[in-house]
């Protein structure tokens, strides 16, 4: 792979790259000068990209850089960005996961790439007092012709845009998100589940209240949310599940069959160390 560009005014604009590549790494300087933007459609249509990592540097992303990458799944990017084109990412309709680094607190970029993409998207945000993760659901908009009235009406379904609505260009309305989580429940109880272990993994600005509600959701649905977290091949998430003891002994032996089906040796020994720790606090109970 051949990365292409155009050095110009102590900069540089990438334009696209030459050949297959399926895992894209930009690099901040090139011919000792800064990587500032990336050309308009510069990596459009490339079905072979499944991964983008955007230099801290850039401040710019022309229209449709990215448009229509059917196969990109994940982005890594920088608070830079002051200039953000129309469709960057739109039809990328598995982009799924976006890494995104706020040291600045440009909330800019994140709303922008909300409003570039309806589909879901899980957002790994590094902020100046500790890191956050953010499932933002799925949403449409659809439409309604009202031939008496010569009008046409227009109506959101899905719990995405209420979702997207706690982001603003000055930050992020922690407690809005949280409190959205009854509209989600149900709506779709495995997002539900996804958001309620990444809001406990990563507790950003999370009040005590939603922290139990959350608790309560996943002990509640204990059996679903093991087997969705056995598929996912999260760790990260069944740690959080067994070390807070919210799995029943009827979710651990659910989790156990499902790990051994997958063969997921890493997952089994996850599940097999928690049970007797269940059996011991168990004891104690008169």
């Amino acid at each position: 792979m051949a990365l292409l560009y155009i050095a110009e005014n102590e900069q540089v604009t990438v334009t696209g790259y030459e050949g297959e590549v399926s895992h894209l790494q930009i690099p901040e300087v090139i011919d000792g000068r800064p990587v500032r933007r990336i050309a308009k459609s510069a990596f459009a249509r490339r079905p072979e990209l499944v991964y983008a990592k955007l230099p801290e540097t850039l401040i710019s992303l022309d229209r449709f850089a990215f448009y229509s990458c059917p196969n990109l799944k994940q982005v890594v990017l920088g608070d830079n960005i002051t200039d953000y084109g129309d469709g960057v990412f739109r039809l990328c309709e598995n982009l799924r996961e976006m890494e995104l680094s706020l040291p600045q607190e440009h909330y800019s970029i994140l709303k922008e790439l909300l409003a570039d993409n309806e589909g879901t998207l899980r957002f790994l945000l590094h902020l100046p007092g500790g890191d956050a993760c953010l499932t933002f659901p799925d949403y449409q908009v659809q439409y309604q012709e009202d031939t008496w009235a010569r009008a046409i009406h227009s109506r959101i379904e899905g719990a995405g845009f209420s979702y997207r609505e706690c982001v603003r260009r000055t930050g992020i309305d922690f407690r809005g998100y949280d409190k959205a989580f009854d509209r989600i429940q149900a709506d779709n109880s495995m997002l539900a589940a996804q958001i309620a272990m990444d809001r406990l993994l990563f507790p950003y600005q999370l009040e005590a209240s939603a922290e139990q509600t959350y608790t309560d959701y996943l002990r509640d649905e204990g059996e679903q949310v093991v087997i969705q977290v056995i598929k996912s091949g999260n760790t990260g998430w069944l740690r959080m599940l067994t070390d807070r003891s919210l799995l029943s002994p009827a979710a651990l032996k659910t989790g156990a069959r499902a790990a051994a089906d997958t063969e997921n040796a890493e997952m089994a020994a996850i599940l097999m160390s928690a049970a007797p720790r269940q059996k011991r606090r168990k004891s104690f109970h008169f």
